[in-house]
């Protein structure tokens, strides 16, 4: 059990260190980085909470550097082996095999239930839209095309004080409601694409994932509020780029309004003016310095920072790999009678043998049976 809470640890440590790095940096390089390399660096955090490098990294070693023949004892306790059938994890104690399928079982029954939810959503939600008008169908395709979109996506109306919406991820449905004016539908249309064109409901759809797994990391939480927000403020950045000044000055004010006459809107979706009035007010300061240079080294020297938070806990934690491949101990695993579990230590060599007792001295043996018998100070053996 001790060495699947390590490696757990060791991927939550691997991503928690560069997003306090990116955290600390955020709040004096926040405007003068954009937006969508923020983006890109929140995904490759998110990666590190999902992709065990720490052994990626100790399994690569032991691969193409392979530690010299050691002969001597060896503790399978807490280890990972290299067979030949494969990497072989080996935690000692039996109470993993009772835990690890328990939480298996609790986060495929979390993920069923949330599916189960998206579901019955879309099938109430369906039942109130209505389809656009012909003009406003036409309108869509044309912005769509000029997405380079290719996947179905449909346009709804539903009369309601709502922001506008999209939800679905294999058939998504862009909805806008009575909340959107007249001269702010096309740019909430755009909005809605963008995010169906960066696949935002992928990215935060993993997300959830690495909640789940690191519920008990309080930064997976702040993770997952800066990646939704982050989402936003890329969103916005690459709809304005070819904009005038004028025409994102209006982009901002429509944000604005949707915010401002809208209840809560639906869950499962991704609306145009979610948030609070935190993540809005840092989406219009955004968009009033859209025009402003970024500066690049300032990129730059952000990723180095985050990368250099991701190579230290990779390097400092590094897991043992025993290579067992070209020793005896896969004649003891291929044995029908006995378990990896089963074996303490074993004293590695590369000669042949068929049989444990050849592989344990012949005085540890006799330890097997110290339940049955008792050896007091003066040599004497009761039984």
């Amino acid at each position: 059990m001790k060495l699947y809470i390590e490696l757990i640890l060791t991927v939550s440590l691997t991503g928690t260190v560069p997003f306090c790095v990116y955290l600390l940096l955020k709040r004096k390089l926040d405007n003068r980085v954009s937006a969508c390399f923020q983006y890109n660096l929140l995904k490759f955090i998110l990666l590190c909470f999902l992709c065990p490098f720490a052994l990626l990294k100790s399994v690569l070693i032991s691969t193409f550097f392979p530690p010299r023949v050691h002969l001597g004892y060896v503790y399978l306790d807490n280890t990972i082996l290299k067979t030949q059938n494969g990497i072989l994890l080996n935690p000692s104690g039996g109470a993993y095999k009772t835990v690890i399928p328990i939480w298996g079982i609790l986060l495929s029954l979390i993920v069923c239930w949330q599916f189960f939810c998206c579901l019955r959503f879309r099938y109430k939600i369906l039942r109130q839209l209505t389809p656009a008008d012909d003009h406003r169908q036409n309108e869509f395709s044309a912005q769509r095309t000029q997405a380079g979109l290719r996947r179905p996506v449909s346009l709804f109306y539903w009369d309601a004080d709502v922001s506008p919406f999209t939800f679905g991820f294999f058939r998504p449905c862009i909805v806008l409601t009575s909340a959107v004016s007249e001269d702010s539908v096309s740019m909430a249309i755009r909005h809605e694409l963008q995010h169906i064109r960066s696949h935002d409901f992928l990215f935060r759809a993993a997300a959830f994932l690495a909640v789940l797994i690191h519920c008990w990391n309080p930064f997976i939480y702040l993770l997952w509020k800066e990646l939704c927000e982050v989402q936003e403020l890329a969103c916005d950045e690459k709809i304005t780029a070819p904009l005038s000044p004028e025409a994102v000055k209006q982009y901002g004010c429509s944000i604005v309004d949707i915010a401002a006459h809208t209840s809560r809107p639906p869950v499962f979706t991704s609306q145009m003016a979610r948030g609070g009035k935190k993540i809005l007010r840092r989406r219009i300061v955004r968009l009033s310095s859209r025009f402003d240079r970024r500066n690049r080294p300032t990129a730059v020297l952000l990723l180095l920072a985050c990368l250099a938070g991701f190579c230290l806990p990779v390097y400092a934690c590094s897991p043992e790999i025993i290579d067992a491949r070209a020793y005896c101990i896969e004649d003891v695993l291929e044995s029908e009678s006995i378990s990896i579990s089963d074996i303490p230590w074993v004293y590695m060599e590369e000669e042949e043998t068929d049989k444990l007792e050849d592989i344990i001295p012949e005085d540890e043996l006799y330890s097997r049976h110290a339940d049955q018998y008792l050896i007091l100070e003066d040599g004497a053996i009761l039984e």
